[in-house]
């Protein structure tokens, strides 16, 4: 149970998943009777009090938990395997191709760079026409209940196979001619020019460049081998395609930053909430990954530690206090304050929607977004890199693996003591988080855990306060229905 005070009282009820703004009344008696406090509430107050809870509690389950009992009663996988294989088998829409796991970079925070113990390096290795036309082909057997059809182009850098994407582009025309097909591409943006930019525009390309705020931060980390900072090759091929391309670039160029140690959160953001090249698209901020690597240790002393996390909160007060008097989110919300799941909280099922915890964030593996390798490699994503192999394309997928893996993942969680964890239905984290090298491992999966419960702690305390500031921000969300 999670009782929170503003103006106004609230409690959530972790089994319904029930959000409730309550009188004070009510407030102090749950709470005393929660936590063993001392109710000194009037005799009438407090009979008048427990028939309103009782009445919840039949309409709604409200508070149908005692206290002592465990919210909920078993943990399980939203999906059977019945459903899982029928999702892989037929339903399959998205597909990621790993074309070249060569670079023409060498970001020293990158995954491949050498600085993670536990990831390959740099290499020549291209994905042949073969292995491609083959992605199509098991992307076209297991698609039959699809409606449209999802490519990426992923690397190394990607660009480095540019002839391998034509061909894949072609192909993938030719097989689903009857779906509408979206290609997306990840780049550094060092080859986005000429034949290859009007190519990305006369086939409407998403392309994302990869940019880590001006020059002087962008070139710390992001450099050619040689050590030269990569910032004005980059800009100038932007530039470029916006000067030629306006209404393209507007809406289908978007951003990726990865903010590396130590973090000038402030200067990064305020540089793109300027910047001429600047688009509509979507424009993701992420951090390093710790896991794996002494960058952080490093690279950011505990002073930088300090700075950063008194620069994030002075950001996100200032993006939170735009969104209420505005009413609409900043481009970086979902960073700042977690929009996006606020969003999600705002359109959770609620009510009497039984006592099972399903564990959420976890996707069907590789249904999402299926990550292909050069020899045919099948992975979740594109995020688990090869930490995780589900299948092939000459074999299939392995169900066999992807069940056993889930339930370990599920025996983990019950040792943890999910069942009466107030954060249960809210808790989210994914493969990508919690693997390495095969390997389900608990220490990630407790650490995702007070990862998330410091964050859903945020995240509700901005809610109420969003609520009671300017709930008509909620009325452009969708309106929440119970279970």
């Amino acid at each position: 149970m999670k009782f929170y005070r503003r103006s106004k009282f609230y409690i959530y009820d972790p089994r319904s998943s029930i959000f409730a703004e309550v009188d004070e009344n009510t407030y102090r008696f749950v709470y005393n009777l929660w936590y063993g406090g001392k109710d000194e509430t009037d005799p009438e107050t407090l009979t008048k009090v427990k028939r309103e809870l009782e009445k919840l509690k039949r309409e709604t389950g409200f508070l149908s938990v005692k206290k002592g009992e465990p919210y909920f009663t078993e943990v399980a996988f939203p999906y059977s395997k019945e459903e899982i294989r029928d999702r892989l088998e037929n339903n399959l829409s998205h597909i990621i191709l790993e074309v070249t796991q060569d670079c023409n970079f060498r970001c020293r925070y990158c995954v491949y760079s050498g600085v993670y113990s536990d990831e390959r390096t740099h290499r020549t290795v291209q994905m042949s026409d073969d292995t491609a036309l083959q992605a199509l082909l098991f992307l076209k057997k297991r698609s039959a209940t699809s409606r449209s059809i999802r490519i990426g182009f992923y690397g190394g850098e990607p660009l480095m196979n540019f002839r391998l994407i034509k061909f894949v582009v072609k192909r993938a025309e030719e097989l689903f001619r009857d779906r509408k097909i979206k290609f997306t591409v990840t780049t550094n943006g060092s080859l986005l020019k000429g034949e290859i930019a009007k190519f990305f525009v006369r086939n409407n390309f998403f392309v994302f460049v990869s940019i880590d705020g001006p020059a002087e931060i962008h070139d710390r980390y992001r450099v050619f081998p040689d050590g030269r900072g990569t910032f004005k090759k980059v800009v100038e091929n932007l530039k470029r395609l916006k000067e030629i391309h306006p209404d393209y670039f507007a809406k289908k160029v978007g951003y990726i930053t990865v903010l590396a140690p130590p973090v000038k959160l402030a200067e990064v953001i305020e540089f793109f909430n300027t910047w001429e090249l600047k688009t509509e698209a979507p424009h993701f901020l992420t951090l390093v990954d710790p896991v794996g690597t002494d960058f952080y240790h490093k690279y950011m002393t505990p002073e930088d530690r300090k700075t950063y996390s008194t620069e994030f909160e002075k950001l996100a007060r200032r993006d939170l206090d735009n969104l209420i008097y505005s009413g609409t989110p900043g481009k970086f919300s979902d960073f700042l304050i977690h929009f996006d799941d606020m969003t999600k909280f705002h359109n959770r099922k609620w009510g009497k929607i039984g006592s099972v915890l399903y564990i959420s964030g976890f996707c069907i593996p590789g249904h999402d977004r299926l990550f292909i390798t050069p020899d045919g490699g099948l992975y979740p994503c594109e995020k688990v890199h090869t930490h995780f192999k589900i299948g092939d394309l000459k074999n299939g997928f392995y169900y066999e693996k992807i069940y056993k893996t889930i339930e370990k993942i599920l025996d983990i969680r019950r040792e943890m003591g999910c069942l009466n964890c107030w954060l249960g239905r809210l808790c989210s984290m994914c493969f990508a988080k919690v693997i390495r090298n095969e390997t389900v491992r608990k220490d990630l999966i407790e650490k995702e855990c007070r990862k998330n419960r410091k964050k859903w702690e945020k995240i509700l305390s901005h809610y109420v306060e969003l609520y009671e500031r300017n709930p008509a921000v909620f009325e452009k969300l969708k309106v929440s229905k119970g279970g």
